[in-house]
């Protein structure tokens, strides 16, 4: 058997550059597109629950089939980088779309605009998302290969999501009329998630999928692949882990603004406090890169978490104890989401190559959708469920980002909601890494084991 040799580091360069689409469209939706339903067009939270909970599961159930489209694609170009080239455009103008919604309308008239943008964004995003994931488990097969692979897409990812984090409010506040600011923040962002996609698009032919000898690739059907993947417990560990990280994730990214504008009072430094949560994540790359060679991606994941977890039950104690030591649980914050960023995207390629060669099939679009599927499933319960207690502890929604002092249940549930339900999401997702046996030594031995086979 000839030894699997890593890519060059400019297809790297080249392919995360892509992730930048996806960052700046899933930094600034979760982040901002709820404060801008309640605080902006003055959608009632109850309501911008629907709006969360309606766009984001039309989205998940396409993208299983995303996946299995992407496997099944026959074009001259490849089979998941024709979608790059197709989706980014309308990606784009659909973001821009979303956020220009007229005020001036009435509230049945906004929110069908705003569910029928915010589903379209999210559909055309699937179709790139999906076989971008499933393209970069497949240009480097190696075990730190794929660890590099994924820290590059995560310097972009946190890179951008600093942008996306810090850039619109500063945009947004600069405009004589908040919901201007906006839709001219929307536009400005659309020029890099229409560019993007072609890094990725131009970062090389992709590889061809290699069967193994004497084995029979299982012919593919959409429910087939779909019932494979659910079925396979390997798959399914490192499901969990990615799953468990990106609701956590999501659950920081919905209710930060929140926090830091009604229970904080530090509206005005929210820019700089995200700044420094991202900016720090992208510092502590190479070291949870590191963290990962010197031990495994399992350990790295856990300490990441861990670190994460005792820092975010901090933001639950007194808010005037919290203030006096913001500037030192910030940082400890974006150390935590550094790891929490890069390990799960490396973990889950390591659980979808067992499933497939287990299940003898060559395609990982469909394994990627279901993933994807999942995630977005737990992110929508959660965003939805969070958004309608708010609306049940008497949250005022307000337009024109008018600040009006929110109600102490409404207080109490968003200091409670930020710490709770990331903490169950990522203590479940370190239970499941620490019984996933995914370290290098374990990668060795299967990889010795399919060669003697």
């Amino acid at each position: 058997m000839k030894k699997q040799q890593g890519i060059k580091t400019w297809r790297k360069v080249m392919y995360g550059v892509g992730e930048i689409s996806n960052t700046l469209i899933f930094t600034v939706v979760p982040l901002f597109l709820m404060f801008y339903l309640t605080d902006v067009l003055g959608i009632p939270a109850g309501w911008a629950a629907v709006v969360s909970f309606a766009g984001n599961i039309w989205d998940a159930i396409t993208d299983p089939y995303a996946g299995y489209k992407s496997d099944t694609c026959r074009s001259r170009l490849g089979k998941r980088r024709p979608f790059f080239l197709y989706m980014a455009l309308p990606m784009a103008a659909a973001f821009g779309l979303m956020f220009s919604i007229p005020t001036g309308e009435t509230m049945a008239v906004k929110l069908i605009l705003i569910i029928l943008a915010y589903m379209l964004l999210l559909v055309l995003s699937t179709f790139f998302i999906v076989p971008y994931l499933a393209y970069g488990m497949e240009i480097d097969p190696t075990y730190d290969g794929r660890t590099s692979v994924s820290a590059w897409r995560m310097l972009f990812s946190i890179a951008f999501g600093l942008v996306g984090a810090t850039i619109p409010s500063m945009i947004w506040k600069s405009a004589d009329v908040v919901s201007q600011g906006f839709s001219q923040m929307a536009w400005i962002m659309a020029i890099p998630i229409a560019i993007s996609p072609l890094f990725a698009f131009f970062s090389g032919k992709e590889p061809k999928s290699e069967i193994k000898p004497k084995t029979k690739t299982q012919r593919t059907s959409f429910f087939k692949d779909l019932r494979r993947a659910v079925k396979n417990k390997d798959f399914n560990k490192g499901l969990a882990i990615y799953v468990f990280s990106w609701m956590g994730i999501a659950v920081l990214q919905l209710l930060l603004i929140y926090y830091v504008k009604y229970v904080l009072l530090m509206y005005d430094e929210y820019a700089l406090i995200a700044g420094i949560i991202f900016g720090l994540a992208i510092a502590f790359l190479p070291f949870w890169v590191w963290v990962s060679n010197k031990f495994d991606k399992r350990k790295a994941y856990i300490w990441g978490a861990a670190l994460f977890c005792v820092t975010l039950c901090c933001l639950a104690l007194p808010t005037d104890f919290v203030r006096s030591i913001v500037w030192v649980l910030v940082p400890l914050l974006g150390i935590g989401v550094s790891a929490l960023h890069v390990m799960p995207s490396a973990i889950v390629p390591e659980a979808i190559d067992r499933a497939i060669a287990a299940d003898h099939t060559t395609g990982s679009g469909s394994y990627t959708g279901v993933m994807t599927f999942l995630t977005k499933i737990g992110n929508a319960a959660f965003s939805a469920l969070i958004m309608g207690i708010l609306g049940w502890c008497g949250y005022i929604s307000t337009a024109e980002e008018v600040f009006v002092e929110q109600p102490a249940g409404a207080i109490l549930a968003i200091k409670l909601l930020l710490v709770i339900m990331p903490l169950i999401v990522f203590v479940a997702g370190m239970i499941v890494c620490a019984k996933f046996k995914i370290g290098r030594e374990d990668a060795k031995q299967e990889g010795t084991a399919q060669k003697e086979g």
